[in-house]
Parts: C-alpha cells; sequence; structure tokens
C-alpha cells in the first residue's frame, strides 16, 4: 500500500509506494508485451509531470548487454575529474534505491531523494486522479492505481521520471542515462536529442523480450540511435555489427567504433590505469573515452576532439587516437568506482569484529558471531556465460595474488536470478575449478535461491540438481581428456 498521508513520508514509506509499481507474476509478461506502448506511456506522463524534454541536461545515453554500467560510471567520473556537475542514473541498485540517482559521483541524500520523490509522486498522482484512468492508456499499456484513485507509470518508468525530474531540477551540467532494458524501447529513450549515446558490448540477454538472436538484440540497443546524434561503440560480432550498421545508416547515426588498441594509442601506447578491475573493463574505458571527448567538445568548449571529424560529424578513429590522452580524463579513469563489479573487499583489518551494518542488520547473524581472520570477498554480477568467462578468469587471477604465500580456502557464493539458466552460468566456474594449478578451486559452494515470484523461461532447479550437474560435466571432461 502506497503512502498517502503527509504524516507519513519517510524513506520507508517512499520505498513501499515505489515497491507497489512494480510487476509480479503474470502481469510481468503483459508488461513484455505491451512494451510497444511505454514511450507513448512515458510521454503521458512527462507531460502530467509538467517536464520539458527539450529543457534537460545534455545526456549521454548508454545502452549494451554488458558493460553498460561501467561504462557510465568512467563517463561520470572523467567528466567530474574536468569539473562538470555530474548526474548518473542508473539500475539496479545493490543495497539502497538511492545508489541509482547519483549527483557528482555519490548517491543523493536521503533528504534529496525524499524531496525529489514525493514532488513526483504527488504531481503525477493528482493529475492521475483529475482524468479518466484511461487517458492517454487506451493502447492498453500498464498503470497502477493508487489507493487514492491516482494512476502511476510502472516502477522502472517512474524511477526514470524522478531521475530527469531531480537532475534537471539540480541543474547538472551532464546527464548520464544507462538504458534498463533493450534501449528502442525503455523508458529512458523518451529523451529526444542526447549529445552522444554509446552501445557497448552485445550478448544474449533477456532473449524472450530483446530476441534470441545477437542481430535481434544489436536493433533493439541501437534503438537510442537519433538523427545526427553521434554514437561510439565497440567491435561486436558480425551480425550484431551488421545491424549496429544499417540502424545507423538509417538514422542518419554518425557511428564511430573504437578499441583497446584506440584507446591504449590515445594514451600515449600504454592502457591507462583504471578504479575498475578486471581486463574487460578496458574496451568500456575505450568507450567511456571517446563519447566523453566528443562530449567535452560539444558541450564543454574543450579541444578534446572525439571520434569524429568536424564540422561534418563522421566518425574519424585514426585522427581520435593519435590525439594525447588529456590528464584529467586519466584520473577520471583511475577515480572510477562501481561496487558490486570484480570488487575485491578485504576484511583484515576488522578481523574478528562482529559484523554490524545499519540498514542491514536482519539479514546478519544474532548469535554475536564474528568475522573470521582475513577474508576477502570477490564480488561481481555477471549475468550471461560470457561474463561469466570473463568473471572466472579475474577471479582465478585477483585470488591467486591475494593468497600467494598462504593455505586458503575458497567458498563459492552463488546466486541466479530471473531469466538466467543456473547450469549454463555455472560451467564457465567449473572449468576454472579445474585449471591445472588449482589456483581457483572452491572448497566449500553455497547455493543462494531467488524467490522465484517472477515467470521464467526456465524451470528453477534445486540446489541438489545444480550440484549433480556440475560434477556430472566435471566427469565427462575428465573422462574426454
Amino acid at each position: 500500500m502506497a503512502a498517502e498521508t503527509e504524516g507519513d513520508r519517510d524513506f520507508d514509506a517512499a520505498y513501499r509506494s515505489v515497491l507497489s509499481l512494480a510487476s509480479k507474476g503474470a502481469d510481468l509478461i503483459r508488461v513484455a508485451r505491451d512494451r510497444d506502448a511505454a514511450l507513448a506511456q512515458m510521454r503521458t506522463f512527462v507531460a502530467r509531470l509538467g517536464l520539458d524534454l527539450n529543457a534537460l541536461p545534455p545526456v549521454i545515453h548508454v545502452a549494451g548487454t554488458k558493460g553498460k554500467g561501467s561504462t557510465s560510471v568512467m563517463c561520470e567520473s572523467i567528466l567530474r575529474a574536468h569539473g562538470a556537475k555530474t548526474g548518473l542514473f542508473t539500475s539496479p541498485h545493490l543495497c539502497s534505491l538511492r545508489e541509482r540517482f547519483r549527483l557528482d559521483g555519490r548517491p543523493i541524500s536521503e533528504p534529496l531523494f525524499l524531496h525529489y520523490f514525493w514532488e513526483v509522486w504527488d504531481r503525477l498522482n493528482d493529475a492521475g486522479r483529475r482524468v479518466s484512468d484511461v487517458d492517454g492508456f487506451d493502447d492498453g499499456s500498464e498503470v497502477v492505481t493508487t489507493p487514492t484513485g491516482g494512476t502511476m507509470p510502472p516502477f522502472f518508468r517512474f524511477l526514470t521520471l524522478l531521475a530527469l525530474h531531480l537532475f534537471s531540477a539540480e541543474k547538472v551540467d551532464v546527464l548520464i542515462l544507462e538504458v534498463g532494458l533493450g534501449g528502442r524501447l525503455d523508458a529512458t529513450n523518451v529523451v529526444p536529442r542526447p549529445v552522444v549515446t554509446a552501445v557497448t558490448t552485445l550478448d544474449l540477454d533477456h532473449c524472450a523480450v530483446l530476441g534470441d538472436t545477437l542481430a535481434e538484440i544489436a536493433r533493439e540497443k541501437a534503438g537510442i540511435f537519433k538523427p545526427g546524434v553521434p554514437a561510439v561503440t565497440c567491435p561486436q560480432e558480425s551480425s550484431a555489427m551488421k545491424v549496429l550498421q544499417e540502424v545507423a545508416k538509417s538514422e542518419t547515426t554518425p557511428l564511430a567504433v573504437v578499441s583497446v588498441a584506440d584507446l591504449a594509442a590515445h594514451a600515449g601506447g600504454v592502457m591507462p590505469g583504471l578504479g575498475l578491475n578486471g581486463e574487460f573493463q578496458h574496451i568500456n574505458a575505450a568507450i567511456a573515452v571517446a563519447v566523453t571527448d566528443e562530449f567535452r567538445r560539444r558541450t564543454m568548449g574543450d579541444d578534446a576532439g572525439g571520434p569524429f571529424t568536424e564540422p561534418e560529424g563522421k566518425p574519424d578513429v585514426e585522427t581520435w587516437r593519435a590525439r594525447p590522452l588529456a590528464a584529467a580524463t586519466k584520473a577520471g579513469l583511475a577515480a572510477a568506482s562501481w561496487p558490486g563489479r570484480a570488487q575485491v573487499l578485504p576484511m583484515r583489518s576488522r578481523a574478528r569484529r562482529r559484523i554490524v551494518e545499519k540498514g542491514h542488520s536482519a539479514a546478519l547473524p544474532t548469535d554475536g558471531a564474528e568475522v573470521p581472520e582475513n577474508v576477502t570477498f570477490f564480488i561481481d554480477g555477471a549475468h550471461t556465460s560470457r561474463s561469466m568467462e570473463a568473471c572466472a578468469g579475474w577471479f582465478a587471477a585477483a585470488s591467486a595474488a591475494t593468497a600467494a604465500g598462504g593455505a586458503v580456502r575458497r567458498i563459492l557464493l552463488f546466486n541466479c536470478g530471473h531469466e538466467k539458466s543456473p547450469l549454463e552460468l555455472m560451467e564457465p566456474l567449473r572449468r576454472v575449478c579445474e585449471s591445472g594449478d588449482g589456483a581457483a578451486r572452491f572448497d566449500v559452494a553455497l547455493f543462494c535461491p531467488f524467490d522465484y515470484s517472477r515467470p521464467s523461461r526456465f524451470s528453477p532447479p534445486t540446489s541438489t540438481e545444480v550440484v549433480e550437474a556440475f560434477f556430472r560435466a566435471a566427469r565427462l571432461s575428465a573422462s574426454e581428456g
């Protein structure tokens, strides 16, 4: 039940309110089927909110399957290092809803969040009570009716509207928008004309909504391309690249393709240091630097020289890579931080201290449990088979370096979300466990299932089935070897 009274407007009330907009069960299937109506609905709610899309701060719009969050974070860090006041909208969050809205690199404060949250909630709710529930929604798109009779958009669309409103009100110099799902029909695509767009590495994910092939997925992601707005991507599989180029041509979108080698050349022949761990972050850094160089040239008056000619705006990566990398850009890359992505979290300094973390005590031991000495967490949110391969390689190298000179126990904590096949995602970890030197072999595996309240293409296996399949594959591999 959403909070509707002036006396109950704390963060918990706001959180309950926004959760009341989340789609569950069979509704999720209908939402996916009705995504074609998403942008029309967004425009209706934009009008109800009184938001002028043509007066938004300058926008960088980032889509992709892998690395779009990391790329967005690096864009933000780079531009902040160049002196810009930054706004960053990403999803999902790890611990707090406020993490999705970052102002100058930090999650917005609770008072600021509450101010803008209730401002948006009240405007939409009041406007919804003044019109018919189906006003603007005769296309059948989903709306949520509040306890006071107003209408609200679903969860992510509401948060997107909140982001556009609050970052406009805060008068940021740049707003970096990470696409939630796909691109063409995503709520963030209501922005009419970004300064630069980007498509990161593409892979098979959310296939039930976006398509079963890389070509189909590429077409959805390329839906953020706009006429005359430069777009940056990285090398892709041929079928995906062909579609990106076709859409760019049809939309008259200049499309530059940048690589890790291009970034190294731009940095004087050596890869710049990154604040984000993992070799796979290099390609995300290449996109982020190309995007921010072009953004700076177009909006900040810097002689950045992005990967496009001026004034024609045609792709020109060769000239771009020959230019020196700005010192502030290097500093921004090195300072970028993104928790939960190839994150190494040592707890040696807190050895034998009881874990107490405000706001999460319910999930922690209540029997005085203490942290063992010399515990290091290796945390990553890989969610496709290829990403798991990269994650497994990173873990093998990082854990080996951490354990140098001493005996260790490795414990796998494995969680797999909606629309994922845990057996497919476990396979790369199995291969790492079988590495010749045993550098990443796990002594214990703990499986943490989700509450599968949403429909899935996969019947979620039990932990026993996952373990049996894991060892069955291991035995088969051994016999073939």
